[in-house]
């Protein structure tokens, strides 16, 4: 006979790694609508849309492994759809992050932007805006900063006030003839991803209901 779960193992799918991923695929959805792809360029990652995997811990993972056995293909295949186009996507905002940092255009309007005059304008000095960064990654941090879509900073951020004087400016740079067409395939790949990422939370919620009412096994506990 197959092997069945009891409700202490459903327990264990809801809490470590359905109700996780519901959560943090949740995340993802708002972060793709608002084009911010939360890249890192030191190192150049996506810290927070990854694979499924990488959004649970080692022993969550091994969780995870059990409930696509059990489940069977149709889990695995939403699982794989959507780590392959967040892998891509990865790699295409990396790239397209390198391409603008390195353009000639972009790297101009940063340095008149950082002139003494323009800065004097805004009550700033060279040393006040980039803080703890070493002014030779000043075009890989505004770089980063645009590929994401960042929106205005708080007040907190070293950057804050030459960024957002200057966000809608610097924002233009996505338009440059060099990066227009590649930031548009670009954002053709988020919006692949986002359906994805909208079938798989359909799947696993769907999951969720039928485990909860046929092992008895409420979907989420009190803390």
């Amino acid at each position: 006979m197959p092997l069945r779960p009891g409700p202490r193992i459903v327990r264990t799918w809801f809490d470590t790694v359905i109700n996780p991923l519901v959560q943090a695929l949740q995340d993802e959805l708002i972060l793709l609508e608002r084009r911010n792809w939360t890249l890192a360029s030191r190192p150049s990652r996506l810290e927070l849309i990854r694979p499924v995997r990488e959004h649970l811990s080692y022993e969550s993972s091994e969780n995870l492994d059990q409930l696509t056995r059990s489940v069977g293909d149709p889990l695995r295949d939403l699982i794989g759809r959507h780590d392959e186009l967040a892998e891509r996507l990865q790699n295409d905002v990396v790239s397209i992050h390198s391409l603008l940092a390195n353009n000639a255009e972009f790297r101009s309007l940063c340095d008149s932007l950082l002139s003494s005059e323009r800065l004097a304008e805004g009550g700033l000095k060279g040393q006040d805006v980039f803080g703890a960064y070493p002014p030779e990654e000043r075009y890989d941090l505004l770089a980063q900063y645009v590929v994401n879509s960042t929106g205005a900073l708080s007040a907190h951020y070293s950057t804050a006030k030459f960024w957002n004087r200057n966000r809608q400016e610097l924002l233009m740079a996505l338009d440059f003839p060099d990066v227009r067409e590649r930031y548009s395939s670009l954002l053709d790949l988020g919006e692949s991803l986002a359906k994805a990422a909208h079938a798989l939370v359909a799947e696993l919620r769907d999951l969720r209901d039928q485990l909860s009412l046929e092992y008895d096994v409420p979907l989420a506990t009190a803390r």
